[in-house]
C-alpha cells in the first residue's frame, strides 16, 4: 500500500462563501493537518455557505494502480456554546459531488478524518488528479450566532501500485508471427 496526501491549490470560481483570515481561501487551508498554521483560516458565519476547493493535480498514481481509500481530513472548530454546528463535507470527482458527511463540531480545534464508502473507488489517474474538497456550514439549531473555522484541508488518497515489470528479473520475447509477447523460461541448473 502507498499513500498520496494532497493539499487545496485554489478555490473553485463562484464557490467562495466563506471568508478568508487573508488571502485566498485555498492558502489559508493548504499547510496540512500533521503541520498546521492555525493562525490563518477560512470562516463561516451564515449557514448553507459552501465553499469547494480544488485539491493539488500532482500525482504519481497511474490508471493500473488500484485506488482502496480516500479520505479527506480537515482540522476545524466551531466557536458556539451550544453543540449544534455541523460541517459537510464532499469529494468531488470529475464535477460530480459524493455523498456529503455531515460532522458534528467540537469547540476546540480537532483533526477530523472523514470517509464515506461511496468516496472509496477504483478511481482513473486523471479522476484522482481532478478532486475537489467541498464543504458546507450546517446550523441544525437557533443559536444567537455561530461560527465554523476550518484551519487545514488535505485528501489522503491510499492505492496499491500495480505490478512493474523488472527486466532483471523477467526476460521477455515475442512469438514471432502470432505477435504474442510471453515470458521466456529459465532453466535453473542444480
Amino acid at each position: 500500500m502507498a499513500t498520496e496526501t494532497r493539499v487545496p491549490v485554489d478555490d473553485q470560481v463562484g464557490s467562495t462563501d466563506w471568508a478568508a483570515t487573508s488571502g485566498e481561501d485555498w492558502e489559508c487551508v493548504d499547510e496540512g493537518v500533521d503541520t498546521p498554521n492555525d493562525s490563518d483560516y477560512i470562516y463561516s458565519v451564515t449557514e448553507a455557505d459552501s465553499e469547494i476547493l480544488i485539491i493539488d493535480g500532482t500525482t504519481g498514481i497511474v490508471d493500473a494502480d488500484t485506488v482502496t481509500d480516500v479520505s479527506i481530513r480537515v482540522r476545524a472548530a466551531k466557536l458556539t456554546d451550544a453543540n449544534i454546528d455541523r460541517l459537510g463535507v464532499t469529494l468531488w470527482v470529475d464535477g460530480t459531488g459524493l455523498t456529503q458527511v455531515v460532522t458534528t463540531m467540537t469547540d476546540t480545534i480537532t483533526d477530523y478524518t472523514i470517509n464515506h464508502t461511496s468516496w472509496n473507488s477504483d478511481w482513473t489517474a486523471s479522476e484522482i488528479a481532478a478532486l475537489k474538497v467541498g464543504l458546507e456550514s450546517i446550523q441544525a439549531g437557533m443559536p444567537a450566532a455561530f461560527e465554523i473555522r476550518v484551519y487545514e484541508v488535505e485528501v489522503v488518497v491510499t492505492y496499491t501500485p500495480a505490478p512493474t515489470y523488472d527486466p532483471a528479473v523477467m526476460d521477455w520475447r515475442s512469438s514471432g508471427e502470432s505477435g504474442l509477447v510471453y515470458p521466456k523460461t529459465k532453466i535453473l541448473s542444480f
